[in-house]
C-alpha cells in the first residue's frame, strides 16, 4: 500500500507535496530514500569472522567476545566487540562457565523427570541424547541436529538445517527411529527446541505416532560427507561437511 501510496504523489503548483503525503498518510522522507544493494564483501568478511569465532570456541569454549576479539585483533581482522557479540547470537553459542540461578525452572513448562540418575547403560537403543550445533560451511553455517547411542557412542540418526526450529529435532529423532529402532529414553537439555509443544506432543502420544510425524524433508544430496566423532565427550562437529546443499 505504501508504495502505490508513494506513485500517487506528483510536483504539483496547486498542492504541494508534504499536504500529499499528510493527506495520503505517508512520511515524507520515504519519497526521497533508495534501496541499497547488499554488500557480498561485507558478507564474506562477516562470514569469516564468524568461521574464527567457531574456531577460537571450539578451541576455548569457556572464553567470551571480549577475549575471542583480542585474538581476532591479533590476526589482523578489524571487527569490533559489538560485531562478535552479534556473530555469537546468530550462532547460538555462549561460553561455558558456572552460571548463578540455573536451579530456577520456568512453570509454564511441565516437569519432566531425569531418568538417567544412577542408570546402568547395558544395550543399544537404552537411553539417546539429542543436541544442536553449530556447522561451518563453504559459503554459509548451517546447523547439525545429531541424536547419540549411549551404549554404542554411535550416532544414530542426524538433519542439517539453516535455522533453529523443533522441526529439526523432530526430524533426526524420526529418522535415528526409523533405521535404528526406538530408544527406551530420550534425553536433551531445556532448549527451547526442546521444550516447544510440537515436540512435546510427538513424545507424549508415543514412538509409533513419532515415526509417522509429518514434517516436510528438504531434499539433500546423497554425496555430503559425514565425519562425526564417536565419543561420548565429542561435541558432534564434523569435520568434513562441506558440500553444497540444494
Amino acid at each position: 500500500m505504501g508504495c502505490q501510496s508513494q506513485k500517487l504523489i506528483q510536483k504539483r503548483d496547486d498542492l504541494s507535496v508534504r499536504r500529499q503525503c499528510s493527506l495520503l498518510g505517508i512520511n515524507r522522507a520515504t519519497l526521497y530514500y533508495k534501496g541499497k544493494e547488499p554488500d557480498e564483501a561485507a558478507r564474506l568478511f562477516r562470514e569469516r569472522v564468524m568461521a574464527r569465532i567457531d574456531y577460537w570456541h571450539t578451541r576455548m569454549p569457556a572464553i567470551g567476545s571480549r577475549k575471542i576479539a583480542v585474538l581476532l585483533w591479533k590476526e589482523g581482522l578489524d571487527v569490533g566487540r559489538k560485531m562478535i557479540r552479534n556473530c555469537i547470537a546468530e550462532m547460538g553459542i555462549s561460553a561455558i562457565y558456572p552460571k548463578a540461578n540455573l536451579s530456577k525452572r520456568n512453570f509454564k513448562q511441565a516437569i519432566v523427570p531425569y531418568l538417567l540418575r544412577n542408570c546402568q547403560i547395558t544395550r543399544p537403543n537404552q537411553a539417546w541424547s539429542v543436541d544442536i550445533t553449530y556447522i561451518k560451511m563453504v559459503h554459509s553455517h548451517m546447523f547439525l541436529t545429531a541424536v547419540i547411542d549411549w551404549y554404542s557412542r554411535k550416532i544414530v540418526g542426524w538433519y542439517l538445517s539453516d535455522t533453529l526450529d523443533a522441526d529439526s529435532v523432530i526430524i533426526a529423532v524420526r529418522n535415528a527411529i526409523f533405521t535404528n529402532g526406538t530408544p527406551e529414553i530420550l534425553n536433551s537439555d531445556q532448549g527451547c527446541q526442546f521444550t516447544s509443544d510440537e515436540h512435546g506432543r510427538q513424545i507424549q502420544m508415543g514412538w509409533q505416532h513419532y515415526d509417522r510425524a509429518m514434517v516436510p524433508i528438504p531434499k539433500i544430496r546423497e554425496n555430503l560427507h559425514q565425519r562425526i566423532p564417536q565419543s561420548e565427550g565429542s561435541s558432534y562437529r564434523p569435520c568434513l561437511l562441506y558440500q553444497r546443499i540444494q
